[in-house]
């Protein structure tokens, strides 16, 4: 085989080797050959794509697949073509792409992602293309234009009457600080529950993601709770101001909004429970095992039959309302940009060839032809 290795490697930005609006690419493709190889072209291309993709069952023999799919970019430019097109030993190409225009975060989810990825191809008469591949991490930061609407405080009120196993009304209001939030950060909500109901209530506090995803005119939705804590209770007849600090996980994704197939949104949920305790009584207050013997004598063939009666008694936790409930949008920004500071202006897109210095040059064929089963894996 001619070509040994044919591989991408980008050097990382920071400790978490993320990239953003701005940001420059500095990277190499390694090209190791182990005998001369006339090239017609090797190209870059750099791509940000979002997909999305399920199945639906609608009954026997009814199954509908949805699938969309949307390009941000795909830029490609060849780096060494004809003319330029003998190599017989190590080629380390320097390039630097760098993003046109905001774009949403890397993101993974249930039905759907969005992925960056750099992509090299080695193009050669008579025999078939050769391609490597790497994917990278893009962290989308918040235009200057949103900030002053992510930090307005936000309220809710809603008011309910109880009509189950208790009477009065319900009445909650919440507020948060600011609408934005960066990973990491404390959200504090403080509550006001005026309880004029016959029954103690309790708040919950939600903190839950909202997957969407959009194809041919349909759309999925997931949900999953990322945070659950629970306030202490209010008795009946009180009005109470409570206050709870939910923590945004540091390794949270942040709010997507600006993909046309697939949203990424999060929501902070109040809710009040009545929770009473009931007690369903079979027939004894406890647990009871009673054996009987029958003696029968059948067909002139005695014999023994064994009845037993179980007694128990079952105590059911039942909620009796989940209502009222409050939802706030809650915009999710990455850690790494302080609010109020504008990311770095946009840049134009391209590449360029760099001449490899001696540090950069890959080692000798013979440290490669040793370990050659470690770099088929690359």
């Amino acid at each position: 085989m001619t070509i040994q290795i044919f591989t991408i490697k980008y050097d990382a930005k920071n400790g978490q080797n993320v990239f953003s609006r701005g940001d420059t690419i500095k990277g190499r493709i390694i090209l190791v050959v182990s005998a001369e190889t006339k090239i017609k072209c090797l190209s870059i291309k750099a791509k940000g794509k979002a997909n999305v993709l399920w199945e639906e069952d609608y009954g026997l023999y009814s199954d509908e697949t949805y699938r969309a799919k949307y390009e941000y970019f795909s830029l490609e430019q060849c780096v060494l073509q004809e003319g330029n097109d003998k190599c017989d030993g190590f080629v380390v190409l320097r390039c630097y792409p760098v993003f046109l225009r905001d774009m949403p975060s890397s993101f993974q989810g249930k039905c759907g992602q969005i992925l960056y990825s750099l992509e090299a191809k080695l193009t050669r008469s008579m025999r078939f293309d050769t391609n490597a591949k790497t994917d990278f991490t893009f962290v989308s930061k918040a235009d200057q234009s949103m900030i002053p609407y992510l930090m307005k405080p936000q309220h809710g009120t809603k008011e309910k009457d109880v009509m189950f196993f208790a009477s009065g009304k319900i009445s909650v209001s919440i507020h948060t600080e600011r609408q934005g939030y960066q990973q990491g950060e404390a959200v504090k909500v403080r509550a006001i529950i005026v309880n004029n109901s016959t029954r103690p209530v309790t708040p919950k506090y939600y903190l839950y993601e909202k997957q969407t995803f959009y194809a041919q005119k349909e759309r999925k939705v997931h949900t999953h709770n990322i945070l659950k804590e629970k306030g202490d209770q209010v008795p009946a007849g009180t009005r109470q101001t409570v206050t709870q600090v939910l923590t945004i996980p540091p390794q949270l994704p942040a709010t997507i909004f600006n993909c046309p197939i697939l949203k990424l949104e999060y929501r902070l949920k109040v809710a009040t429970y009545i929770c009473d305790r009931m007690n369903l009584n079979c027939r004894a207050p406890d647990t009871k095992l009673t054996t009987m013997f029958y003696v029968s004598n059948y067909s002139n063939k005695p014999f023994v039959t064994l009845v037993v009666f179980l007694f128990f008694q079952v105590v059911l936790d039942v909620k009796l309302a989940i209502d009222p409930e409050i939802k706030l949008p809650i915009v999710v920004l990455t850690a790494t940009q302080t609010l109020g500071q504008e990311p770095p202006p946009y840049s134009s897109f391209g590449f360029e060839s760099q001449v490899p210095t001696a540090s950069e040059l890959p080692p000798p064929y013979e440290m490669f032809a040793s370990s050659s089963n470690l770099y088929r894996k690359l």
